[in-house]
């Protein structure tokens, strides 16, 4: 018989918490005024990577929409399909039906974590005739300790998001290390993150990672076309965007808005949080993308170098990584890529099963 994972949720004003197997989630709203949680449905959300490791019934002590229990029930239904030694079905209980949704919310709500992703999304949207709200999430890429760096974050990327017409909303929460963590947990984090404000919104959007195409190199994946879906709730409505765009497109465009590259932070190494060390190999993929896309790196790498040697950091004898970076550029990029300072990676390319190859 599957254990029951029981959820309880307090609020004062714009903190709440929820309390689940003995332990305590904190959430933090900054930037706007939360409503009372009439609906629980972020808690569920939250809890719901966990429960799938496990099979446990999640039940709310407390009121639910229909939706998001039918939502969350096929999200970990398509997981358990797909790595059924992992993940289990989960059932999803209520004590009531929350109330029906306050009529005129806003629709305008945006994730936005500075990343590049996120940045084309805007970039790409445009500026916003009337007043938007970008939401950023401490306790995703910053943790909820990491209080300085993520303050640097927040000055660093106001200029865009007022360029863009964007106000800064914060929900600071602990729920990725309580049970919000795994591979399969990163979109489940952003529509827990969206719903605590369905009292302010009813819909918004975020940067999907890749392609559809794209999507078959890592999957199954967190951020995929086929879960992404499932975020249309009685609650709240959460949306992918940039479904149709490449990597090196994003940065393509970025490229030439000065006030967008000055913005962007995508750097794992916390040390230099908010910029981009420039060593790592996510930053070294980045800023391959930038010299084949445009001809040049800019400077927002602490270490701007780009040679051989950097290149030791990609393991391009990983073939899902050689391949993700090659279905990533141009044919015209790849000519690029193929030359100089790639020497020294070229024969690991070449002796990709053939079946991998870029096809130009």
């Amino acid at each position: 018989m599957a254990a029951t994972l029981t959820i309880k949720v307090q609020q004062n004003g714009n903190n709440a918490t929820v309390t689940v197997a003995n332990k305590v989630i904190d959430y933090e709203v900054e930037g706007l005024v939360l409503p009372e949680l009439t609906n629980h449905a972020f808690a569920v959300w939250h809890v719901l990577p966990a429960a799938m490791t496990s099979g446990a019934v999640i039940e709310v002590d407390g009121p639910v929409d229909p939706g998001t229990r039918r939502a969350a029930q096929k999200f970990s239904e398509t997981w358990e399909l797909w790595r059924p030694g992992q993940f289990k079905r989960v059932q999803v209980e209520a004590q009531r039906n929350a109330p029906p949704a306050s009529p005129g919310r806003r629709r305008d709500l945006a994730m936005y974590s500075g990343g590049l992703d996120s940045s084309h999304m805007l970039l790409r949207l445009g500026r916003r005739p009337q007043r938007a709200c970008a939401l950023t999430v401490q306790g995703l890429d910053y943790g909820v300790d990491a209080g300085k760096s993520f303050n640097s974050l927040k000055k660093k990327i106001e200029p865009f998001l007022e360029h863009l017409n964007y106000d800064q909303v914060v929900v600071r929460t602990n729920a990725t290390a309580i049970t919000a963590s795994g591979r399969h947990s990163y979109a489940l984090r952003l529509m827990g993150a969206a719903s605590i404000l369905s009292g302010v919104f009813e819909e918004g959007h975020f940067a999907a990672d890749c392609t559809h195409a794209q999507d078959m190199l890592t999957f199954p994946f967190g951020l995929n076309h086929i879960t992404n879906k499932y975020f249309e709730t009685d609650d709240i409505v959460l949306r992918p965007l940039e479904e149709d765009v490449t990597r090196s497109e994003k940065v393509a465009l970025v490229a030439t808005e000065p006030i967008a590259l000055n913005a962007i932070s995508f750097c794992p190494d916390r040390s230099v949080a908010p910029y981009n060390c420039g060593q790592c190999e996510k930053c070294v993929r980045t800023k391959m993308m930038f010299m084949v896309e445009t001809g040049a790196i800019p400077p927002i790498f602490v270490d701007t170098s780009f040679n051989a040697h950097t290149l030791d950091t990609l393991k391009l004898d990983d073939s899902k990584v050689a391949l993700f970076l090659l279905r990533h550029i141009s044919g015209r990029a790849l000519r690029v890529f193929w030359t100089g300072c790639l020497d020294s990676k070229r024969d690991l390319l070449v002796n990709l099963p053939q079946d991998q190859k870029r096809k130009d």
